[in-house]
């Protein structure tokens, strides 16, 4: 089975630009969203919930180097923080089934934070409901040349942390956080690909905060497996929302530790 790459909705970029971004297996797109299909048992979406260290509060992002922090939504715009020579864009992309917002063909701009909280007027946001292959996510590349996503080594990082809320809390709380890397991106000719590695975590209706370590980010299984999480060479963080369900996700201060 091959698979598409999701569009690029940045900035400058065309429908026809290409993220290197897929979740699940086959599917089809409609109006050029990316393609991809449900994971094994529908609502399954792997990986641990609630996984990783959950710190909890609602303050801003933490202290910590610049060159950790991907983005803290608080200049307004879809680019990443330029640190460490990221210069990627948050993007939405979804099965095509059903309407997401932002819409996969605009940017990815953060919005404001009503009431703000400590440290943090904006964060990312998306909403939507019934898709019914494999749901919705937004993400970023890393690195990109023009529209192109280049490989970018993590391997120095234990782990991702970011913040995170329901918008509504009848929304659904299970969201999946992936990174696409060598292996798993799909490519001509590849058989299979998209089964990312990543977790799952459970959202709530205030902000929390979570450490995801890289060690415990796995593969779903219904794609080529890999032993071991290549995190030199990797491409594009994204959250997915599954389908059969209204999500409303809040994302904030995104950042490596």
């Amino acid at each position: 089975m091959s698979f598409e790459d999701y569009p690029l909705a940045r900035g400058g970029a065309t429908a026809g630009d290409s993220a290197l971004a897929g979740s699940a297996p086959g599917g089809s797109s409609n109006g050029g969203d990316a393609q991809g299909g449900s994971a094994s048992g529908g609502d399954d979406m792997g990986g641990t919930s609630a996984g990783g260290t959950l710190l909890g509060g609602s303050g801003g992002a933490d202290a910590r180097p610049d060159a950790l922090v991907i983005d803290d939504f608080e200049d307004g715009d879809s680019q990443l923080l330029p640190n460490a020579g990221r210069n990627g864009a948050w993007f939405a992309s979804n099965d095509g089934s059903s309407q997401q917002t932002p819409n996969p063909g605009a940017e990815a701009l953060p919005a404001l934070l009503s009431p703000a909280r400590p440290g943090s007027t904006r964060a990312l946001h998306t909403t939507g409901a019934n898709f019914t292959t494999w749901g919705a996510l937004i993400g970023a590349n890393f690195v990109v040349n023009g529209a192109v996503p280049q490989a970018y080594d993590i391997s120095a990082h234990t782990g991702i942390t970011f913040s995170a809320r329901l918008g509504k809390t009848t929304a659904a709380k299970l969201v999946r956080v992936m990174i696409s890397n060598a292996d798993t991106m799909a490519a001509p000719g590849c058989i299979a690909c998209g089964d990312h590695f990543g977790t799952a975590v459970n959202l709530g209706d205030m902000f929390q905060t979570f450490r995801l370590p890289f060690a415990m980010f796995k593969q779903q299984g219904w794609g080529k497996q890999f032993p071991t999480f290549d995190t030199t060479k990797t491409f594009t963080l994204s959250f997915l929302c599954g389908p059969r369900q209204a999500f409303d996700v809040w994302i904030d201060d995104v950042a490596f530790y």
